[in-house]
């Protein structure tokens, strides 16, 4: 204070410097009672003013990182409690090094275990390939959500599941991280395994069958013929498959296109024997099995 009041003093009246220096500090009581120099009382008036407010903008500074801080700490809470009632994996790690901020229960059960705390472990543990993980982080940092990425988990259990990943960045704790949600497909999974293969199973069928077949759409275009079918009426495979039933003309002279139309509109198989000529110029004597 003293200090403060001699350069003060200084400033207004330089010729007073010497007594300020050299003298015993006066007293606020001397100054209340006016014993000192004016410019002493102006001094130390202006000085305790700016002390004060100093003190009040330092004061008013404080309550507001005190009050975001309480209401970060607040926002925080109310996430935790949000996300732990939920009825899915949810966690939080950081974007920096992987860290594990925080899981619910659910996540926390299914990928540690009952009794384990997840806290600090690396995300990437949990991934079967981490390579799924580091795909992720790349599309993120040109996409603000990404709703659609599988990968392979790795559950406690230690039989492997497939889950839909849910992932977006946020701030968590003062830092950058990645907040994920993830929905178990490991059924549905399974099941468009078994149509993929049973697919290509009635594709081997087909394609190996010694009886000529061939599958039309409802508009009777052509979709699909074996090498029988080929062999039989006499053309390649690529002008076959040009075809639609609707214009071949030995379909309609036969009654083939009829049973074809009844086939589709009853959904009940159709047989027709014929004898004609192919589109493609060869005698055939065909026995033909319709099945929509």
């Amino acid at each position: 204070y003293w200090l403060a009041d001699s350069i003060w003093s200084y400033w207004s009246f330089e010729y007073n410097l010497r007594v300020l220096i050299f003298s015993e500090p006066r007293t606020l009581v001397d100054t209340l009672l006016l014993r000192v120099p004016p410019y002493q009382v102006v001094s130390r008036i202006t000085i305790t003013f700016v002390f004060l407010v100093s003190g009040l903008l330092l004061f008013k500074f404080i309550k507001i990182i005190k009050t975001s801080e309480a209401e970060l700490k607040a926002s925080e809470e109310q996430l935790r409690s949000t996300f732990n009632s939920a009825s899915f994996p949810v966690a939080v790690s950081s974007l920096k090094d992987g860290r594990i901020l925080f899981c619910n229960h659910y996540f926390s059960t299914l990928f540690f275990g009952e009794r384990s705390d997840p806290i600090g472990r690396a995300i990437a543990d949990i991934y079967v390939d981490s390579a799924s993980q580091r795909e992720m982080l790349e599309r993120l940092r040109t996409e603000e959500m990404i709703t659609d990425n599988e990968a392979q988990m790795r559950p406690h259990s230690g039989k492997q599941i497939w889950g839909l990943l849910s992932c977006t960045q946020m701030s968590f704790q003062g830092e950058p991280a990645i907040f994920s949600a993830m929905m178990d497909v490991t059924e549905r999974k399974e099941n468009q395994q078994k149509i993929t293969d049973a697919l290509e199973f009635n594709e081997t069928i087909i394609s190996e069958s010694p009886i000529g077949i061939s599958i039309y759409d409802a508009f009777g275009q052509c979709l699909a013929v074996n090498d029988a079918i080929i062999k039989i009426v006499g053309a390649t495979k690529e002008r076959v498959l040009a075809q639609n039933f609707n214009d071949i003309e030995s379909w309609r002279v036969s009654g083939l296109l009829d049973k074809a139309a009844k086939a589709l509109k009853e959904n009940v198989k159709q047989r027709q024997e014929m004898k004609t000529v192919s589109t493609f110029g060869k005698p055939v004597s065909l026995d033909c099995h319709l099945a929509p």
